[in-house]
């Protein structure tokens, strides 16, 4: 129970996998990751060295976050985040994309992933510091990821 009690405390004020920026380098990021006005927008790519499931998503617009596959809002571990549908189309949209002809148009086995509103990552940033100009980065480019978008 003390190593457990250590362990928790060890680690106050530490971020959240969920939510959190998806490569120590925004530049990097903005270089891969286009962010479009209102739109939500998931992409893969094993870059993201800060997100164990290699997710980073924006939802309308927001600062790209790390995110994971979800069922249930307990299975986000972050304040303010949720179980949700965040994209309808390609393969990270439903789990039978392909089934149904590489659309998700009628699925009823979309994909969920932990996702917040754009007000809870700028609350997140500011809580550690963070400023985020969409767009303003320049090339650093490691490669190209998997993008997901309507």
């Amino acid at each position: 129970m003390a190593l457990l009690m250590l362990s928790l405390s060890s680690c106050a004020g530490c971020e959240p996998e969920v939510g959190s920026p998806c490569h120590e380098r925004q530049s990097f990021v903005d270089s891969i990751f286009t962010v479009d006005g209102d739109e939500n927008k998931l992409q893969s790519n094993v870059a993201y060295n800060q997100c164990s499931q290699a997710l980073c998503l924006s939802v309308q617009g927001s600062r790209p976050f790390c995110t994971v596959a979800c069922s249930t809002d307990a299975d986000c571990f972050a304040e303010g985040f949720v179980c949700d549908v965040p994209i309808l189309t390609g393969p990270f949209g439903c789990f039978d994309y392909e089934e149904n002809g590489n659309t998700c148009v009628g699925s009823e086995v979309p994909r969920k992933y932990c996702t917040a509103d754009p007000s809870v990552i700028e609350e997140r940033d500011r809580e550690y510091g963070r400023d985020f100009d969409p767009g303003a980065g320049e090339g650093e480019g490691e490669g190209e990821g998997e993008d997901q978008s309507p």
